[in-house]
């Protein structure tokens, strides 16, 4: 027997709209949160396996002598060269892992804010006015 239009369209309500909305918490904080912890992981790792710029490269390569330069003046300079470098590019690093991990905060953050923000705008909280 077929069923109404009315009836379609209220399961259809019912179940797609409002069980993705109640759902979507669920997602954000399982689903979502490792896809995007796997993403900021790969971001940090791209940084410190593939770059240029990694601090691991130039510790690696400390106490190769630059230019092929193989005097002690050479290997001496090309030396506190490379540490300095690799010195200021783990200082890169740690502002870049400590932008990724203010990302990562952020995005546990958000959803809790915009359901905070949101009741406040709604009803008036007491425990928070300005």
């Amino acid at each position: 027997m077929a069923e109404s239009l009315t009836k379609n369209a209220s399961k259809f309500i019912l179940r797609e709209l409002i069980g993705d909305v109640l759902l979507f918490p669920l997602w954000w904080y399982v689903k979502g949160l490792a896809r995007f912890s796997g993403f900021c992981w790969n971001k940090v790792g791209e940084f410190t396996n593939r770059s240029r710029l990694s601090p691991k490269v130039w510790f690696q390569n400390l106490f190769v002598p630059m230019y092929g330069d193989y005097s002690r003046s050479g290997r001496a300079i090309s030396f506190f060269v490379r540490l300095v470098v690799a010195l200021a590019l783990s200082v890169v690093f740690v502002i870049y892992l400590v932008g990724f991990l203010i990302f990562f905060l952020a995005y546990l953050a958000l959803p809790v804010a915009v359901v905070y923000y949101f009741l406040r705008q709604l009803i008036n909280l007491p425990w928070f006015k300005f």
